[in-house]
């Protein structure tokens, strides 16, 4: 369940990365909805040892500069709608939708806002372990999160196919589709596509064959695990450290061995096992759904339907055994 954070702008320093929970503090939030046009809104989305995300609603009217404000980590925002400006020292950042912000922990700064109606920005703060794997594809984000001085970059470039991509992983979110390590994994693709937007090189495979050994044996152990429990809640750093590779790493090894993302294969073993579940005569899609790691009945019918062309109602009763394992073929794991 997503919880919302209320909080005025008005200390002198504002650390974003600290969150109240307000539904512990109902006359904070009473107080707060009062004056309300100078309120930030934030809601957590998404939280793991590897990153944290989460949308902020800022809903200041046009004015200049605010307090001064930090965070406590590298982090970025993805602009959704509005403007506002980031003022470090003398230099002047206008972030719109057109481009992503890079807030660096060094480096202090204050907001202005040049028109009303505020803005609505996606946060995502990362791990040491994403920021310097990013860095390593990116020395433009690199130099954003590391560089003290004024020449240092604050932004990054944002390409329509990633910003469109962006906007499904929230929608994703918030719909309860995403959880554990398939909005890991979504968010490391995500956040790889923002780096290939800012000079990154597509990963190239290493021929030498005691790398592809170590790769194979690698990606193994991962399915291995998924394979023992498909519906278990497991971290994407929790599968990177089995494998002793990065998480980014593992990302791409894993579409490389399976043509699959982690996220997909898992999907993939949790739909096979409720069809072999279907042909010994399950009725209770329910308990099916539950039992399989989906969030309910009507989560379900959707991947059924996208994996096979029919629903599991469709699928169960009139069909024959035969029909079933010749549809459960439809799936290569």
């Amino acid at each position: 369940m997503a919880f919302l954070t209320m909080r005025r702008k008005s200390r002198s320093v504002v650390v974003w990365d600290r969150i109240v929970v307000w539904s512990l503090d109902f006359s904070r939030l009473r107080h707060l909805n009062n004056d309300v046009a100078g309120c930030i809104i934030e809601e957590n989305l998404f939280r793991s040892s590897l990153l944290s995300v989460r949308e902020v609603r800022c809903r200041h009217p046009r004015g200049g500069r605010g307090e001064e404000e930090c965070t406590r980590a590298p982090s970025l925002a993805f602009i959704s709608r509005g403007v506002f400006v980031k003022h470090e020292g003398s230099r002047e950042l206008v972030a719109n939708a057109n481009r992503v912000v890079c807030f660096n922990p060094r480096r202090s700064y204050r907001v202005s806002h040049p028109t009303d109606g505020g803005d609505i920005c996606v946060s995502f703060t990362l791990s040491d372990e994403l920021r310097h794997a990013l860095g390593e594809t990116s020395g433009r984000m690199k130099d954003a999160w590391t560089q003290e001085g004024i020449d240092a970059p604050a932004d990054a470039v944002c390409s329509s196919r990633t910003f469109a991509r962006q906007g499904r992983f929230v929608q994703d979110l918030r719909r309860g589709l995403l959880r554990d390590v398939d909005a890991e994994e979504s968010a490391l693709a995500l956040l790889e596509s923002l780096a290939r937007d800012n000079g990154a090189e597509p990963p190239r495979p290493d021929r030498r064959r005691a790398t592809r050994e170590a790769h194979r044996a690698a990606v193994e152990t991962v399915i291995s695990r998924l394979a023992v429990h498909p519906t278990a809640r497991v971290e994407l750093s929790a599968l990177a450290r089995c494998a002793c590779v990065s998480p980014f790493h593992l990302c791409r090894l894993f579409r490389e061995h399976t043509t699959l993302t982690i996220q997909e294969y898992r999907l993939q073993l949790r739909l096979r096992a409720a069809l072999h579940a279907l042909a010994e005569g399950c009725e209770d899609l329910t308990t099916l759904a539950l039992e399989q790691g989906f969030f309910d009945h009507s989560h379900l019918t959707r991947a059924f339907r996208r994996a096979f062309g029919a629903s599991p109602r469709e699928l169960r009763g009139p069909l024959a055994r035969a029909t079933l394992r010749e549809t459960s073929n439809r799936l290569q794991v």
